[in-house]
């Protein structure tokens, strides 16, 4: 199972390391355009935007590589254990790397606006949390695909609507655009109880796709 869990994850992270090269190429392109257009505070700091690209970005591959992949993953002589343990390793490799990008690229902005860059510690941790979460639901959506095909990709799209708007209820909490860094601060200051729930979540959702899906895979 060792070896076989290891050359999952070799092949999982590879495809990681590209989206993640990628993502990284195209906001440091969008940070620096925002910062040469010279706008002021008020119209750039403190936008999410950085951190749902980092977000979403591990979401569709982890419910790509389930929904699309897993069968020829388990068709190659592997065990359903050793790709479900393959897929908890790049998960956490993915909450660093994409709450890593997240953080430094929101900060980026922060610095074209005030000339300081800071690394916020906080900021990186709920990132790499939600980075967690999102990719143990697209764990367990690419398995209900996997599993029922056009309904899976049904509940996919209602899923990626609800969560849609949730965040866009939770951008227009701010009052007014003046609020410099309102909406990072409301995600730096999230209760201790909302990681919690956010944490259990996800676990909730790794249990699920392996207790009622993983499990029960036929290779075919």
């Amino acid at each position: 199972m060792g070896s076989y869990t290891i050359r999952n994850a070799r092949y999982m992270l590879y495809l990681l390391a590209r989206s993640f090269l990628i993502s990284a190429a195209v906001i440091l392109a969008l940070s620096l355009y925002w910062g040469m257009l010279g706008s002021g505070p008020s119209e750039m700091s403190g936008q999410p935007f950085f951190i749902l690209i980092a977000v979403l970005v591990p979401l569709m591959l982890c419910y790509q590589n389930t929904a699309v992949y897993l069968n020829l993953s388990l068709g190659a002589c592997n065990t359903r254990r050793s790709a479900f343990a393959a897929m908890q390793i790049v998960k956490l490799a993915a909450a660093a790397a994409f709450g890593l990008l997240g953080t430094v690229t929101t900060e980026l902005i922060t610095y074209f606006v005030s000339g300081r860059f800071s690394f916020d510690g906080a900021l990186f941790g709920v990132t790499a949390l939600f980075v967690v979460f999102a990719m143990s639901a697209g764990e367990l959506l690419g398995s209900v695909t996997h599993r029922f095909g056009r309904i899976g990709a049904i509940v996919f799209g209602l899923f990626c609507a609800l969560v849609g708007g949730c965040i866009g209820v939770f951008i227009s909490l701010a009052p007014s655009s003046e609020e410099i860094g309102f909406q990072m601060d409301m995600l730096t200051a999230l209760p201790f109880w909302g990681c919690l729930a956010v944490l259990l979540l996800a676990v909730c959702f790794t249990a699920l796709t392996w207790f009622c899906f993983m499990r029960r895979y036929v290779v075919k």
